[in-house]
């Protein structure tokens, strides 16, 4: 059974002739093809009502988004960072003894030095208070 618009009612397929079928095919496209526009219709414009209503979270999720995408990148700067350190400590560590020793070097030489000149003022000083007091024993017969 189906529909036949020549006959305007239902009538059985097989009783029905050619060009009755043919019109009765593009009847039921036709029907088809109105109810997919009107069906369309109605899903672009239920489409639009849902872009409106969540655009608000559209624009909040996109605004997580680059701040999540910022918070990676920083912290694959943080990580790039933390490991120059890690490996600076390494190198920095294995250096210290001998920027130790070099220092302790340093200071023994210029405590060595100090003493030297020290001794040498010292004796400077001395040699100067012996001439002063000469030159003041010979001053005065004068």
């Amino acid at each position: 059974m189906r529909y036949l618009p020549t006959r305007k009612g239902f009538a059985a397929w097989s009783q029905s002739r050619k060009p009755e079928k043919l019109q009765a095919l593009e009847h039921d496209f036709d029907k088809i093809r109105n109810q997919m526009t009107k069906d369309a219709k109605k899903a672009s414009k239920l489409e639009q009502k849902h872009k409106i209503r969540t655009a608000g979270y559209v624009k909040h999720n996109q605004r997580l988004r680059q701040d999540g995408n910022k918070l990676l990148v920083e912290l694959g700067d943080a990580r790039l960072q933390l490991d120059c350190f890690l490996r600076l400590r390494v190198i920095e560590r294995k250096a210290l003894p001998a920027r130790v020793h070099e220092v302790q070097e340093q200071f023994d030489f210029q405590q060595e030095r100090e003493n030297v000149l020290q001794a040498k003022y010292a004796a400077l000083l001395s040699e100067y208070d012996s001439l002063y007091q000469e030159w003041q024993r010979i001053s005065p017969q004068e």
